[in-house]
């Protein structure tokens, strides 16, 4: 759509273009000699040398291994940026897109588009700059490019290992050069010996950075450790708890951190101790990913946080391990887990309920489908006393009985989870995907035999197909069951097909 612009009283527009001056300006810059976007300075007698983006930000390696990010002002001169410090060492995007921008800065200087254009000249010449004067630094390899760039040539590896071990992934120029404060040769001993437990390290790191505290030892470990057991009891680690996260992996350790370092030990010690009570020494990831922050879990954790009583922790714990080993059931089974994080997270929102009251709700002998049918008893009171919470859809089609098969849609939570009591399995957990449009489900019956079945119909682009078909306690259906529901899935897919043409 071309831009216009009022002329005259009558109101009529004219297109607006930018100036021949703009685009002979525009032309002449990208006719001009210039160096290569990712450029490489060696330094005679150094291993790791300089790397310039754009001839406008440069990152280099210092004497100490420190790493510094300078830009190139207006005026041409060399200014070092705090603000890069920031910035994702292996994720060099933001860097690039700095680089690239400045160097669109100056070419529109040199070129005489500055601030004295108009803004619909500066604003053409900075689009085809942008495209045009460094095509391949949007090219989807670039960021690979400048990412093995900066790690071969510019970073210090063992330093950086050492930097990726304590912070992660999303490792900062400042957390690197944090890493070189503290003690780099310290650090790099400590991560090669126990590279698991390198995210406690992260706000001692911090620490001695800022404070200038001198270089970090072999015995921060244990520092740590003292410091993790030091809170009182029952909030602080006890050995079982520290000897459970010394076995963790590094990826698991770090879920177990806290998003901030301000308040407070760095560890999730309440996510620690109830793990460690589960006496599993392998968490499944579905479960284990609760504990990321606003996850169901993580409102359980609030509660012993609140209330840190020994009673709660163990029933708490007791869930868990019915879950965990509900997870490697299904697992073992080829069942699907998509809906197991959903089962839990409705059991975590019960036992908080239950809790409130009572410090002890999961009963020794409990087993997971027990639970699920107390979750979805206290699931329909929480419905019937509150009806906003009732999540609703519609169906394609209406209850009806074809060819010996009795087929009624479930239209709303609350059938759901009745549904889930009578047939005793966790179709409960699947109101968000129906109300989201992505599932549909029916309870099915054949009139001969009266064998009954709940089936799951999942959409793809515009076409119904089914999904999970089980019988009562999941237990598998028969093949006349199966042929029945696939008849079903491809009249539904008629049926919805007919309904979003007429609508």
């Amino acid at each position: 759509m071309r831009n216009t612009r009022p002329n005259g009283a009558g109101g009529a527009g004219k297109p607006q273009r930018p100036s021949a001056a703009a685009g002979a300006a525009v032309l002449c810059a990208l006719a001009a000699a210039r160096a290569p976007f990712v450029r490489i300075e060696a330094r005679a007698g150094r291993r790791q040398g300089t790397l310039v983006l754009g001839d406008c930000v440069r990152i280099e390696s210092l004497a100490d291994r420190r790493l510094a990010v300078t830009v190139r002002d207006a005026g041409g001169r060399w200014r070092r940026s705090a603000a890069c410090d920031a910035m994702t060492l292996l994720d060099p995007t933001a860097l690039m897109e700095v680089a690239l921008l400045r160097a669109v800065e100056t070419c529109l200087m040199a070129t005489g588009c500055g601030p004295d254009s108009s803004s619909l000249d500066r604003r053409y010449a900075r689009n085809r700059l942008r495209a045009d004067l460094y095509p391949a630094a949007l090219a989807p390899n670039s960021v690979r490019t400048v990412r093995l760039v900066l790690c071969r040539e510019i970073v210090d590896r063992a330093v950086l290992r050492a930097a990726c071990l304590v912070f992660g992934s999303a490792t900062s120029i400042g957390d690197f050069n944090d890493v070189v404060l503290a003690g780099a040769d310290g650090l790099i001993r400590v991560t090669r010996e126990t590279p698991n437990l390198a995210p406690l390290l992260g706000s001692a790191v911090k620490r001695f950075a800022r404070k200038g505290a001198g270089p970090l030892g072999r015995g921060i470990v244990g520092t740590v450790r003292a410091e993790l057991m030091a809170w009182p009891a029952p909030a602080g680690l006890a050995r079982r708890d520290w000897k459970w996260l010394s076995h963790q992996p590094n990826s698991m350790v770090r879920r177990l951190q806290k998003p901030d370092t301000h308040a407070g030990p760095h560890a999730n010690l309440p996510a620690i101790r109830l793990f460690a009570a589960t006496g599993l020494m392998r968490p499944d990831p579905l479960i284990a990913s609760l504990v990321d922050t606003g996850m169901a879990l993580q409102r359980a954790l609030g509660v012993l946080a609140r209330d840190p009583g020994n009673a709660r922790h163990a029933d708490l714990a007791r869930l868990l391990r019915l879950a965990l080993a509900e997870a490697q059931r299904r697992a073992a089974a080829g069942q699907n887990l998509r809906f197991l994080r959903d089962d839990f997270a409705y059991l975590i929102d019960w036992w908080i309920d239950e809790a409130a009251t009572n410090a002890v709700s999961i009963p020794v002998n409990a087993t997971f489908a027990s639970l699920i049918r107390r979750q979805q008893r206290w699931h329909q009171l929480i419905i019937l006393r509150h009806p906003e919470f009732l999540l609703q859809w519609t169906s394609a089609l209406a209850a009806n009985e074809n060819s010996g098969l009795r087929a009624v849609p479930l239209t709303d939570s609350l059938m759901l989870a009745r549904e889930g009591m009578d047939m005793r399995h966790c179709v409960a957990s699947y109101a968000r995907d129906c109300a989201g449009g992505h599932t549909r489900i029916f309870a099915l019956e054949l009139t001969a035999s009266g064998q009954r079945a709940t089936l799951e119909l999942r959409r793809r682009a515009a076409t119904w197909f089914a999904g999970q078909l089980k019988g009562p306690c999941n237990a598998d259906v028969s093949v006349e069951m199966r042929a029945a529901a696939e008849r079903l899935a491809a009249r539904y897919t008629r049926a919805w097909r007919s309904s979003c043409g007429a609508s």
